[in-house]
């Protein structure tokens, strides 16, 4: 049976999970956010086949901004959103501490306590 065609959406959200930091580990959190940056991305790629004109023209002439181009900008924005409040990098992981200075803090901890 073949597979069904990845959408926009599941492309982006593969491509975010390989570039993922080692040792970065998602919750649930971070999966329905990732639920909605695929939503997102494919409500855009739908608008984006939609929108072929920014401006229209109604019915007395008038030319006007295609409501189908306001939705795309802000979906486009909601999904810059999405993606910047997930921690993607390593620069944002917490600093790893060496061992010996775990123990060394933990001995200072231990004395100041008895």
């Amino acid at each position: 049976m073949p597979r069904k065609p990845l959408t926009e959406g599941q492309k982006l959200v593969a491509a975010i999970k390989r570039d993922l930091a080692d040792g970065l580990e998602l919750d649930n959190r971070d999966f329905a956010t990732l639920e909605l940056i695929a939503a997102t991305r494919d409500d855009i790629a739908s608008l984006e086949t939609a929108c072929d004109q920014v401006l229209i023209e109604d019915v007395a002439g008038t030319k006007k901004l295609n409501a189908a181009y306001t939705e795309l900008r802000l979906s486009r924005a909601q999904l810059h959103r999405l993606i910047t409040s997930m921690k993607l990098t390593a620069d944002e992981l917490p600093e790893i501490k060496s061992a010996r200075h775990q123990a060394a803090a933990n001995a200072r901890w231990h004395r100041a306590g008895a």
